[in-house]
């Protein structure tokens, strides 16, 4: 890429409309050996991969168990010419495991791994802070008090919280 040929591509314009996580997770999945090959839809469906890893993706911050075979696997990737590539497919793995199974320990090692490679998710919010707040969401809705509902999901976006309502079902995911 060169910038008189017109084909560079500034960082702050995509992060405009990309949180800095979804831009991290597009280049995760490249390894830093190979070219990499940007297009808006290639970035668009990396960020949607990004939503779906994090969605509703819950974890303990007081049990700071994980679970060491995910984690070896982990450093063996690390290990192998910081293979990414192999790190994104571990990820997709593991929450392929959390779903059918939701448990913290996974959660916290996929919290772990993210936090290795250098996502940032320092919110205010713990989980359990977040639960309270959209359960006291769903009770204001349930009373159509929608302009309380409606300040609790701001302030949880406030915090880079977003909610999902479907179904009746609240999920939420977190984006810097």
């Amino acid at each position: 890429m060169y910038k008189r040929q017109g084909n560079v591509i500034d960082i702050s314009q995509i992060l405009k409309n990309h949180s800095a996580n979804a831009l991290r997770f597009f280049f995760l999945q490249t390894h830093y050996r190979k070219a990499l090959s940007y297009t808006a839809e290639k970035l668009e469906i990396s960020t949607s991969a990004w939503r779906k890893l994090i969605h509703n993706l819950s974890w303990d911050e007081e049990e700071h168990r994980t679970d060491a075979s995910i984690l070896q696997e982990f450093t063996e990737y690390m290990d192998n010419d910081f293979n990414t590539h192999g790190v994104y497919s571990l990820l997709s793995k593991s929450k392929k495991a959390w779903l059918k199974q939701p448990c913290s320990i996974i959660g916290n090692t996929i919290l772990t791994i993210l936090k290795t490679l250098g996502f940032n998710f320092d919110i205010l919010l713990s989980a359990q802070d977040i639960r309270a707040l959209i359960i006291e969401r769903q009770s204001c809705k349930a009373l159509k008090d929608f302009s309380r509902a409606d300040a609790i999901r701001q302030k949880l976006a406030s915090y880079h919280v977003f909610l999902s309502d479907i179904g009746g079902d609240t999920s939420w995911y977190i984006d810097k």
